[in-house]
């Protein structure tokens, strides 16, 4: 029997085509069909016309035998009119080689019989294609979820579109609770009007922006780094924006806690200049004053003022200024821990201040005669000498013991007094402060000696400051040090 159709117009077609009658045998195949036969190693003519079809799809075996089935059951239910068409996907993978095809089962009618189309079409390429994308999607996804990074998704009217644990968190949900939520239901109305705005620019003008902003949230007062995106439709248009939050309030509040440090610094960089300018005026300036009132006295009047009284007077004086003079470079900077070391500036430096405070202060070294670096050295004795300042500025102490000792490879220090005590976490809270920028640069001090440093304090019951530092070998005398 000779078709009525055309074999050279299925033949020019890539799909793999027969054409069924209503028992299932092949009346014809094309081109593509017979290939894809000898190319799998299948004789042309075991699949070819005169053979039925269902019986052959019906033999197979093994792992694809459920496929086939499948295929069967709608080629039949097309065959006898049950469906119109009936499309299936399913592998069909070679040797190293990977293989899908669609596989299309239509009808039509030929002088009053039905005949069967099955087409059998390669489409590797698109299912490569969704595999890639598949797998895209998916790593998207995982980046999506598990970011470090706080992701949300609003469209233009500041709906929840998206969100990822992380930023929903933030926001007092969980994802799946903040999808559908407006950013009214989580922020400050303000707030959102402002994002609203600056959203609605966005999406003019496409393209990104990249901010910092402090929010009011479940958590807090919070900052954060913030980009934002425009998310394009299938025409191009922009209708939503990603933004992706990275929270940086840790930072800024260490940038707040500097700036009150730069401005305490500052105050006591001031006070110390204006304590000197007074010490210089008030006392080295009188002294001078009443020196030259002496020597003009002198001068004018000659035998008629008691000169030998008059020099005593301008020697006393001289002597005063000098004393003073010595005591302001000290403040500046401890000269002797250049000449001498630590332990007998640590004398001189505490008996000194015993004598102007009036407070019982008693040095004790133990057995310490060596030197130490120059780094140590003057570490320590700018940490007693801020323990000392406190003390006698805060603590109303009458008693002060001050012990330096050995162990090991370690200096050990500890300023006690019977003062009032005072409350540490307060001090602390405070670094902008005299105080507490100057327990903070006693703890800076012996931090970067690789040291340990510890206050124990109780209300009226005194404080106690507690360092240690490490130290190497007795050390050489140096000329220089660094204050």
């Amino acid at each position: 029997m000779k078709p009525s159709y055309s074999s050279s117009v299925i033949d020019a077609l890539e799909a793999h085509i027969a054409i069924l009658d209503e028992q299932g045998r092949i009346l014809s195949v094309n081109r593509a069909w017979r290939e894809f036969a000898e190319h799998n190693g299948v004789a042309p003519a075991s699949v070819s016309e005169g053979v039925n079809y269902l019986h052959r799809c019906n033999g197979i075996t093994g792992p694809d035998a459920g496929d086939v089935q499948t295929f069967l059951t709608g080629l039949r239910a097309v065959m006898n009119g049950h469906k119109d068409h009936f499309a299936h996907e399913y592998p069909c993978h070679a040797a190293k080689v990977l293989r899908w095809f669609v596989a299309r089962v239509t009808r039509f009618e030929e002088k009053g019989k039905f005949r069967t189309v099955v087409a059998h079409e390669n489409i590797t390429d698109r299912k490569l294609a969704e595999q890639q994308l598949l797998h895209t999607t998916e790593r998207y996804r995982e980046l999506f979820e598990y970011s470090g990074t706080g992701i949300i998704i609003v469209d233009e009217h500041g709906t929840y579109l998206m969100a990822n644990v992380k930023a929903a968190s933030l926001l007092g949900h969980t994802p799946e609770q903040l999808v559908g939520m407006t950013m009214f239901d989580v922020l400050p109305h303000d707030t959102v009007h402002r994002y609203l705005e600056r959203n609605r620019r966005l999406l003019e003008t496409g393209g990104h922006r990249e901010y910092e902003d402090t929010f009011d949230l479940p958590g807090g007062k919070m900052s954060f780094l913030i980009v934002d995106q425009c998310i394009k439709d299938e025409a191009g248009r922009n209708v939503a924006i990603q933004s992706s939050s990275v929270n940086i309030t840790d930072r800024h509040n260490m940038e707040a806690v500097l700036k009150k440090q730069e401005r305490a610094l500052l105050e006591i960089q001031d006070t110390e200049r204006k304590r000197i300018a007074y010490e210089l005026h008030d006392e080295i300036g009188q002294v001078l004053t009443a020196i030259k009132l002496n020597l003009h006295a002198i001068q004018q009047f000659g035998q008629d003022v008691d000169i030998p009284a008059k020099m005593n007077d301008c020697l006393s004086l001289v002597e005063s200024s000098l004393q003073q003079v010595r005591d302001l470079s000290g403040d500046l900077h401890p000269w002797m821990l250049d000449q001498v070391g630590l332990i007998p500036s640590l004398r001189w430096h505490i008996d000194r201040r015993a004598q102007r405070s009036r407070i019982n202060m008693i040095f004790r070294p133990g057995t310490i005669t060596e030197r130490f670096s120059p780094e140590v050295e003057i570490a320590c004795f700018r940490v007693i000498q801020e323990a000392l300042t406190n003390i006698i500025r805060h603590a109303m102490a009458t008693d002060v013991v001050v012990t330096l000792a050995r162990s090991g490879s370690w200096l050990v220090v500890n300023i006690t007094d019977n003062g009032i005590g005072f409350d540490r976490d307060a001090v602390r809270a405070e670094p902008g402060s005299a105080r507490g920028f100057g327990l903070l640069s006693m703890e800076e001090r012996v931090r970067l000696l690789d040291g340990t440093f510890y206050i124990s304090s109780q209300t009226n019951h005194g404080t106690t400051v507690h360092f240690t530092v490490p130290i190497s070998e007795p050390h050489t005398a140096s000329s220089t040090t660094e204050g």
